[in-house]
């Protein structure tokens, strides 16, 4: 079963704001989608966005 996460479980993981994590999903660096009102983003989705901001040495 896939997992998911709302802007503020998020913010509480990497200490932000949940207007960081919203502001992340507006600019589409951040994949999420609605269900129902709610917007949820996939560990998957959260993973890649990690990635992607994973400093290379």
């Amino acid at each position: 079963m896939e997992e998911y996460f709302s802007p503020t479980q998020i913010s509480k993981l990497f200490s932000v704001s949940p207007i960081t994590v919203r502001r992340w999903i507006k600019r589409g660096d951040l994949k999420a989608f609605k269900l129902s009102k709610d917007i949820r983003v996939r560990k998957k989705d959260l993973n890649n966005f990690l990635e992607q901001r994973r400093v290379k040495k």
